[in-house]
């Protein structure tokens, strides 16, 4: 997107991102894992629902994109120092995620309490020690 003409990123800020919703079982990761066009909306515990409206899905790279950031970006190497340190963050923010979560298995174990509760459902009432000390790290 850096080689645009000015009149084509007028044309793409006056359209937005295009997106493609119909995406099923796209190229898959060594994991299994492949893009959800679900990921383009994000449901918060109060059950509003947030449009990413700035996400966009590319086929050919099989990578989630900032529209945004590729829109504006001024330099590959700049761009990709940013991906780059994207990257670096979300790791981070996962490895400190399942850190969390470790010790929260870890310390109803020691304390002997039971994991599950009547259901077995994140943000319902009665679903036990564990899921509801699994909402209180993610608020």
């Amino acid at each position: 997107m850096n080689n645009l003409s000015n009149d084509l990123r007028d044309e793409l800020l006056r359209n937005g991102p295009i997106r493609d919703v119909s995406i099923v079982n796209d190229p898959k990761d060594t994991f299994g894992r492949h893009f959800s066009p679900s990921c383009y909306i994000r449901y918060c515990s109060n059950g509003e629902e947030q449009d990413r409206n700035w996400l966009v899905y590319s086929k050919e790279l099989d990578r989630v994109l900032c529209f945004w950031c590729k829109l504006f970006g001024t330099s590959s190497k700049m761009n990709r120092l940013a991906n780059e340190e994207l990257i670096r963050n979300e790791k981070r923010h996962w490895k400190d995620v399942l850190l969390r979560i470790v010790y929260v298995t870890r310390y109803l174990a020691e304390q002997n309490l039971a994991f599950h509760g009547k259901n077995e459902r994140i943000n319902v009432e009665n679903n036990g020690n564990y899921l509801s000390l699994v909402e209180m790290i993610a608020e």
